[in-house]
Order: structure tokens, then sequence, then C-alpha cells
């Protein structure tokens, strides 16, 4: 239903949430088991010291292809990737006016193209990251958001950089018991270093925990967590400092978040009533706009414009109106009935990149229409038969359906 990047909806039930649960849940359902004294099985309390950084592991058995050939990308010039069905084997980097500028060819085709860094200068195959001139930065990543600087990402990981998710006890010698365990906020610069920022709550078996938003500009980064499929709390986190911004309970039927790329506002979309409700958090999170019947899928870089869509059809993969509105005044300059469809966002800019895939279960690869709709509404073909590389952070699939017809906020 959603993607890397959780999204939620405004509803009408928003109060204070302070964090003051982080570092007690885990001791205290561990408590039951084993003692809450760092007993047997108890996991011990991580506390790094104030700036630190961990080194990116690797391992000796983990490699990744190297291109073969290239084309070197002009200074300075924005990009977003592409693998085209003429040649599965080459990845073609085109600036925002669609135009191709430069290229890496590897030795087999391309498998596994996902997320870009916002100027594609890091570009992800499958676990590894290549950078714009073909070397290959990482090749164990793990997930994350890339920051708005297009070097770091923040991700979500356990105590010492250990992998996402809950971790488990044995309490006796017949017996693993899962446990809550902590979720460490990281801004990592991959290959090189992480650095833990703040827990930001603790792993479960029933949810998940994403960063939406990851800004080094704003100095801030937006988190989310989820349980099921419903985004329970959207917390704002001050990355110098770790410090607790804002912090909101939504209701169980908020099940997507996305965020401008400094978090300054967020889209909260509810299935409830049918829509979403936009929050300005420069502004204390006061409501910005409401929209009825749509969705926000992405904001612009620059924050005038959202990309929106309709309820997902049925079958999943039918066409819905999708969008892209002026935040201002609320003026459609395009839209389109499309099929749940691939996002990238402009660096600096008001532009959405949309890959299309054909109207069809189970589609063959490489078969996404590749275009670019700016900010007016002008649209620029760029591939007919192709795959693209992804923002982060932004959902790439529509969202789930709603029969609701109440008023949103």
């Amino acid at each position: 239903m959603m993607v890397r990047g959780s999204r939620g909806v405004g509803v009408p039930r928003r109060r204070p949430f302070c964090a003051v649960r982080q570092g007690l849940v885990g001791c205290a359902a561990v408590a039951t088991l084993a003692g809450c004294n760092g007993g047997s099985g108890t996991p011990p309390q991580w506390s790094p010291a104030p700036g630190a950084l961990l080194n990116w592991a690797t391992d000796s058995g983990q490699s990744a292809p190297l291109p073969i050939t290239q084309k070197a990308l002009p200074a300075g010039v924005a990009v977003f990737w592409t693998v085209d069905a003429a040649d599965p084997r080459r990845l073609i980097a085109s600036d925002w006016q669609g135009h191709a500028v430069g290229w890496m060819e590897f030795a087999a085709s391309i498998r596994g193209l996902g997320e870009q860094s916002p100027d594609g200068s890091g570009v992800e195959i499958g676990n590894a990251l290549y950078s714009s001139d073909g070397r290959l930065i990482a090749s164990n990543l793990s997930g994350g958001t890339w920051a708005d600087d297009s070097r770091h990402l923040c991700e979500v990981l356990g105590p010492n950089a250990a992998p996402a998710g809950q971790q488990s006890v044995q309490v006796s010698a017949n017996t693993i018991v899962g446990v809550t365990s902590p979720a460490w906020l990281y801004v990592s610069l991959p290959g090189h270093n992480r650095r833990p920022i703040t827990q930001v709550g603790d792993f479960s078996d029933h949810g998940n925990i994403s960063v939406v938003s990851c800004s080094l500009t704003s100095d801030e980064a937006i988190v989310t967590t989820s349980s099921f499929v419903s985004i329970t709390q959207i917390s704002e986190y001050r990355l110098s400092t770790g410090k607790l911004l804002y912090s909101a309970e939504v209701g169980s039927s908020v099940f997507g978040v996305v965020a401008t790329h400094d978090g300054t506002l967020i889209a909260e979309d509810d299935s409830a009533c049918g829509g979403t409700v936009i929050h300005d958090l420069a502004h204390a999170g006061r409501v910005a706009a409401r929209l009825q019947g749509t969705y926000v899928k992405a904001f612009s870089w620059d924050g005038t414009s959202a990309l929106t869509n309709g309820p997902m059809g049925n079958p999943s993969f039918a066409p819905t109106a999708v969008s892209v509105r002026t935040l201002s005044s609320g003026a459609t300059v395009w839209s389109a009935a499309l099929p749940p469809t691939d996002v990238n966002l402009e660096p600096a800019g008001s532009a959405f990149l949309l890959g299309v895939p054909p109207v069809s279960p189970g589609h063959e690869p490489l078969s996404e229409s590749v275009f670019v709709v700016g900010g007016h509404g002008a649209v620029t073909q760029v591939a007919v038969r192709s795959a693209m590389a992804v923002a982060s952070g932004v959902e790439q699939m529509s969202v789930g359906e709603t029969s609701s017809t109440g008023n949103c906020g």
C-alpha cells in the first residue's frame, strides 16, 4: 500500500505527546521475563557519547559490480537516472529538461534500480550505492532517507547501528522470545560513518519507524511511527542535538505522511475523512490546507506544489486521478488518470518526475513511461519503455481507498 516514506492524514484528534516512554518500554517488556537489572537476557542500555561517530561496517564478502565504461556528467548539474529497455546495461543521467547528459554502463543488465540522492550524485542499485562518476560508495545499504544535502542519509537502526527491528532473547534452554528494542535515529555518511542522534522509540513486530524528511539545511528530521497499517505518531527532531521539537499522536485512520524536504509542511492522509490535512510545523503545526477526496503523494522541493492522487482503484493497478496542485491557490495545473506511479522531485525546483507502468498486473520490467511535469503543468517526455530511480520519503504507490465522505480536519 505504501512505500519507504510513510505519510499521515490530519484527524481531529491531535494532542501533544511527550517522548518520556523512550528507553523505558524495552526494559519494561523484558522485566517480566528476566528482570530489569541487567540480568541474563536483558539488552544493556546503550548511551553513546555526544558527537560519537560509528564506523560504517562492511563485510569482506560483500561486493557489487563496477561500471565498465561511462560518460562523465557536467559539473554542478542535477540529474535523474533511468534504465532504458533498448540497452538495459546502461544507466542514463538526464537533466531536469529531459536531456541525457551522461551514463554508466555495466557488463550485465541492471536489476533493482532503487532510490537516488536528491541531486542524482548518488544512485542505488540493489543494496549498492554508486556515485555519479561510477565509484562504488557502499555495497550494503539497508534503507534510510536521503538528506537534502545529497550526501547523508537519515536512518533508524538499533543501538550501535544494529539492524532495525525487534530483537529476541533466550529466556530458557528451549525458549526464545521477542522483546521491545530501542530504535535510534542516525545521520549517516554512506560507506564512512554513522552519527547516533537520539532514541526515537522502540521496534516492535507490528509496526515500523520511518524518516519521512531529513534536512541538514534546516537541522531537522520528521519521524513517523506506525502500527500495522496506521500511522500512530509524528515527531520532529533537531539533528544537531537530538531535541524533540514537535510530536503528536494521530488517529488509527491515518495511513500515510509526507513532508517537504525541510520538514516545514507535513501532509496527513486520512481514510476516515477521505482526504488530506496539511500542517505547518513552522507555526506550531497549524492547519495550512485541507484537501477533500484526494491524498498528497509528494510536495515539490520548493514547497509551492503538491502531487496528489485519488483513492486506490479496484483492482489496485487500475488508474486513479493524479494531479499537480498549487498550494497557494489550490488550483490544479495538471491532471491525468494513471496507475500506481513512481515519483522523483526536482531539487530546488517545482517539477515532478513520474514513472508510469502499463495498466496491467505483473507488467514487464523496463516498461514505464517516464516524463517530467513542471510546477505550471508543462509535460516533457523522457522515455517510453524504461525504469527510473525514485526519491526517498515520498509515496511510490497509490494510497488506500476510502468510503468516507466526511470532512477532513
